[in-house]
């Protein structure tokens, strides 16, 4: 399925390589490793979807983004979680 994902995400003339990788630990720790092991030029990551749920979870295992940009020498993109235009009551 990631496989088909990226396929269709690429532009026809322009592969693109990718791998899956398992981590273990801290999110953050764990992504700050691989991004050093790899020499990775920048870090991605999203946020959570909105609500109760993700505020308390966030409050208490904290925000992978949140530490990454505070932890990184490298530069670290955090895309919104951002739901369809006709379900966003926000």
């Amino acid at each position: 399925m990631i496989a088909e994902a990226v396929a269709d995400a690429a532009a026809p003339a322009t592969p693109v390589d990718w791998t899956l990788r398992t981590l273990a630990g801290d999110p953050g720790r764990a992504l700050a490793r691989l991004a050093a092991e790899s020499n990775s030029p920048m870090i991605i990551v999203g946020t959570s979807e909105r609500g109760l749920t993700h505020r308390i979870s966030e409050m208490l295992n904290g925000s992978v983004g949140l530490w990454l940009t505070h932890h990184q020498s490298r530069p670290v993109l955090v895309v919104p979680y951002r739901r369809p235009a006709h379900q966003d009551n926000a």
